[in-house]
């Protein structure tokens, strides 16, 4: 297992970076079975999320925040995780699910990952809904990416014709300061990975997960300090 023994103790962060690293410490930088280690990256997205939504919490009151519940425009596009995330992800839906909730999900992954392996990357990304959107909500939304998490609009208006145009030359306006909050959590945590000795390239939501679905040992390849390809349709077919 990765890791230098540090203790987040050690460090008494001030701002979001200083405590994304130190989520990533505490969770990640300890000796554990492989087990306790899966659970950690579920706890560690968790985290990380809960510090991009403090984030939104703090700007949604000083900015016209457009995204509501039932609201998926978003939920539509192209999201890179990184490994951590992809493992809890399959882990929730390996484990956490009754089982025919559960086997609809991984159709649903399978079939998203399938469409994707089978897009020309000359092609733009079509609107393809995310395996874990129902009836317009996030059904993991505690252990959501924080790359979704960090993102929200200004005009509903915007999200919907670029939605319609399947992207097109339509510009969404974010929130800078909550998009920079995000950024900064989100790459912190990044780094503090890869300085642990993990891999830390994002790869694609629904192809990661599926391939962890298929094959619990990537899971453990990555603990182990393996890399993933950053192709994540490199992971299906080996897994």
């Amino acid at each position: 297992m990765p890791g230098t023994g540090t203790s987040a103790g050690e460090a008494r962060p001030h701002s979001l970076a200083g405590v994304a690293s130190a989520a990533v410490r505490e969770l990640l930088d300890v000796p554990q079975a492989t087990s306790a280690a899966v659970e950690a990256c579920a706890a560690l997205t968790a985290r990380i999320t809960h510090l991009v939504g403090g984030a939104f919490e703090r700007v949604s009151g000083e900015e016209p925040i457009a995204c509501q519940q039932g609201c998926s425009f978003c939920c539509h596009l192209r999201v890179m995780v990184y490994p951590y995330e992809a493992i809890a992800l399959a882990t929730h839906v390996g484990s956490r699910l009754a089982a025919e909730k559960a086997a609809a999900l991984k159709a649903s992954l399978r079939a998203a990952a399938a469409r994707l392996e089978a897009l020309d990357p000359s092609e733009s990304f079509p609107a393809i809904p995310c395996p874990f959107l129902s009836d317009g909500r996030c059904s993991v939304y505690e252990l959501r990416p924080a790359a979704c998490a960090g993102y929200h609009s200004l005009q509903r208006g915007a999200c919907e014709r670029r939605f319609e145009t399947r992207g097109g030359s339509v510009g969404i306006p974010v929130s800078r300061a909550l998009q920079n909050a995000a950024v900064t959590v989100y790459e912190e945590a990044g780094h503090t990975v890869a300085e642990l000795g993990f891999s830390a390239g994002r790869v694609e939501l629904a192809t990661a997960v599926t391939a962890v679905l298929r094959s619990p040992a990537l899971a453990e390849e990555w603990l182990a300090g393996g890399a993933w390809p950053r192709d994540a349709r490199g992971l299906v077919r080996s897994a």
